[in-house]
Formats: C-alpha cells, sequence, structure tokens
C-alpha cells in the first residue's frame, strides 16, 4: 500500500475499553480503491500464463 488507510472497529469487535480508537491497515483489503492495484502487482510478479489475455486485432471492443 501506498498511503495509510485507517478504518473503524468492526461490529461485534469493539473494544469497550477504548471505543473510539481505529485501525491502521497493514494489507490492503477487498473493496478498496488499492484492492485492484494490490491484486495486479500480485498477479503480475507471479509466474502467469498471459496468452489468455492477449488482444488481436480480430477483437473488436
Amino acid at each position: 500500500m501506498d498511503s495509510y488507510v485507517y478504518v473503524d472497529q468492526p461490529l461485534g469487535f469493539e473494544n469497550f475499553e477504548f471505543p473510539n480508537h481505529e485501525f491502521k491497515l497493514k494489507k490492503v483489503i477487498y473493496g478498496l480503491k488499492q484492492a485492484l492495484r494490490a491484486w495486479y502487482d500480485i498477479l503480475s510478479k507471479s509466474k502467469v500464463d498471459v496468452t489468455p489475455f492477449v488482444k488481436t486485432k480480430s477483437m473488436k471492443c
């Protein structure tokens, strides 16, 4: 992650001693704007056959 993201305490997991605490995320979670970029970075570093993802001239998009 390039920037810091803070989240509120999830329902059902509140700390009643510190009800106003927020958490800084260590990893990207589903639903964040950074999630797709993080997924792409992991995918591009792995050994994946990219053949199905090649655009050809016959494809009309």
